[in-house]
């Protein structure tokens, strides 16, 4: 009798660990785009949970008109959060009834139907809950519409069970002996690591008059593979379609959700398990037979600046976002110098992977893949071009982007973006103008070649005479001397300041100013500048000055600054917004009695 009555103590012990926590307040669930958290109480329990006691069971109850509409996540008090499942269900999807998500089930939840009444393990391991944490308090069940639509739900309950031995996650997928984590690390993600190769791009681009085309690859240099699967989710616009319907009615391709299926590596073993995450919606092509992964890269022409993030460079040069299958095009091995590490070694040997080669699937189908040691490759002509209108000839960069906007789970998303020098040739040269002079006496003919159509250009006589702009022009000089005649040419591609010296003789002895163009006298700083700037004059000897700005089109400012000016070097502050002149470039003079200084300055915004 006595062993009998201990037996018993014995279970009834036993069943105190088995314990179920509830609420069943009913919620009315988010929608457009809005996330619900629902508390659950748990008390009583053993102030510790791990592989030996821990949570081994979520219920839930949701009734929702469009099951796909939702992710549900669980949150523990250490911030913790498991993913039960996101965007699965079809066409017409409806509630979640006495859903049991537990790892000892028999079918994973994405490969569960409406109204998943029933038990299923979910999409990530339950036991990462089940990491020592202390489990008496508010544990949340977050659910969030992720859909801006007005679909209208309710979550009617939600129970966390804890007991005994919580199971293991269940889906061993492959026995992979050789697979491991980086040295010192026995448990891990095999994540990708999805680069941007420079070699690609180098070795084929194609420069054309307002065009550029470039090759593109995506080398991964990661752990794992990337894999997507898709789901049975389709959509035009917000519109859910079919997943066999070929097209939406602006003709543009059907909208299809994937999963990225991450596989881990755990201690002590030789297999792999895996979950699966949500990866973005793709365009399905049905007459293909498989999808487009968009904007999976992003190329553009840029010009460098200081920013050591070649992203925050001003952009030139855009193409059309762009869509690919993933697949194992190359190899890090076929292709050499196409895949490179962090520091820019060229990886190009098997043994410098980890676990070179590892994944399952592969090919332009609706299941994709990139194999770590493998890279993707788009040819410049499968790629639409760069638009480089009238764009200068000189210096720029290829920025590309791999999955530019952190779609999918990756190694570091630091190394996803390469920037490749690269020089332009075929676009608008730089201003080639020069001019011939002829002279008759006094008077003299300016002729310049050369000119860009729609160039601005001015020419100065050396002699106080107003500047012209045309051309040919001609001038009559009033006195003797030497005078140095200068023709300054505006372009989109840069300026250009040419000078020739005519000796006049046989002018009448008149006196008029001397003119001297001889830039080392006169300077400014800055230059570009906002406005204010510093002059700085050698004068030979005291003299008024007259300062004035002249545009591109010869016409010389209504504003000008007279003053007087000791002998010797002068330094002088002005503020050329006082000439009420806008953002451009301009020729700054300075007259004296006896010369002429001309300079030119850029005054920006």
């Amino acid at each position: 009798m006595k062993k009998i009555l201990f037996l018993f103590c014995c279970l009834a012990s036993c069943l105190l660990h088995a314990q179920t926590f509830t609420n069943y307040t009913g919620y009315a669930l988010p929608a457009n785009g809005q996330t619900l958290l629902i508390p659950i109480t748990v008390s009583g329990l053993p102030a510790l949970i791990s592989g030996s006691f821990g949570v081994t069971k979520i219920t839930l109850g949701i009734s929702h008109p469009s099951d796909q509409e939702l992710e549900v996540k669980l949150k523990s008090p250490d911030n913790t959060q498991l993913l039960l499942f996101t965007s699965i269900g079809g066409q017409n999807s409806v509630d979640f009834r006495n859903t049991q998500l537990q790892n000892n089930a028999p079918y994973n939840i994405i490969e569960g139907t409406p109204p998943y009444n029933g038990s299923y393990f979910p999409m990530q391991d339950i036991n990462v809950l089940n990491n020592g944490q202390n489990p008496n308090a508010t544990w949340f069940l977050i659910v969030t519409d992720t859909y801006p639509m007005a679909n209208n739900g309710t979550l009617d309950s939600v129970s966390i069970e804890f007991g005994n031995n919580p199971p293991a996650y269940p889906p061993t997928v492959f026995v992979c002996p050789t697979c491991n984590c980086p040295p010192g690390i026995t448990d891990c993600d095999l994540l990708p690591d999805m680069t941007s190769s420079e070699k690609v791009i180098l070795d084929d681009m194609i420069e054309t008059l307002g065009s550029l085309k470039i090759g593109n690859g995506t080398p991964n240099i990661g752990l794992g593979p990337l894999e997507v699967r898709p789901v049975d989710s389709c959509f035009c616009g917000l519109v859910q379609v079919p997943c066999w319907q070929t097209s939406c009615p602006n003709n543009d391709p059907v909208s299809q959700r994937l999963h990225q299926r991450i596989y881990r590596k755990h201690a002590g073993t030789d297999t792999l398990t895996f979950y699966d995450v949500p990866a973005g919606n793709m365009s399905y092509h049905p007459n293909h037979g498989h999808i487009h992964v968009d904007n999976w890269a992003d190329f553009t022409l840029r010009e460098k600046t200081i920013d050591p993030d070649p992203r925050n460079w001003p952009v030139i040069g855009t193409s059309v976002k762009q869509s690919y299958c993933l697949i194992n095009l190359s190899s890090c091995d076929g292709y050499s110098g196409a895949c490179k590490d962090n520091l820019g070694n060229v990886l190009d040997q098997q043994n410098q992977f980890i676990n070179y080669g590892l994944g399952y699937l592969s090919g332009c189908g609706k299941f994709q893949g990139i194999w770590p040691g493998k890279l993707d490759i788009y040819s410049s002509g499968l790629n639409s071009a760069i638009n480089m209108q009238g764009l200068c000839n000189g210096d720029y960069y290829i920025v590309s982007i791999t999955d530019p906007d952190s779609t999918f789970r990756d190694q570091d998303y630091s190394n996803n973006v390469s920037a490749v020098p690269i020089v332009l040739s075929q676009q608008i040269p730089a201003s080639t103008a020069h001019f011939t002079t002829t002279q008759n006496g006094t008077q003299v003919m300016v002729n310049a070649t050369g000119l860009v159509p729609g160039s601005n250009y001015v020419w100065d006589f050396g002699d106080n005479s107003p500047l012209q702009s045309v051309n040919p022009a001609t001038h009559n000089y009033a006195a003797n001397g030497d005078f140095e005649i200068m023709l300054w040419v505006q372009t989109p591609c840069g300026d250009r300041t040419e000078f020739d010296t005519v000796k006049i003789t046989g002018a009448a002895p008149v006196a008029i100013a001397e003119s001297v163009s001889d830039h080392s006298f006169f300077s400014v700083s800055p230059n570009p500048t906002r406005g204010r700037v510093e002059l700085s004059l050698l004068m030979k000897e005291a003299s008024p000055i007259k300062i004035s700005v002249v545009d591109v089109l010869g016409k010389i400012s209504s504003r000008f600054i007279n003053m007087d000016a000791k002998a010797g070097l002068q330094k002088v502050m002005i503020d050329l917004n006082d000439f009420k002149v806008g953002a451009g470039i301009y020729l700054l003079t300075c007259e004296t009695n006896k010369q002429k200084f001309v300079q030119k300055i850029v005054l920006t915004p």
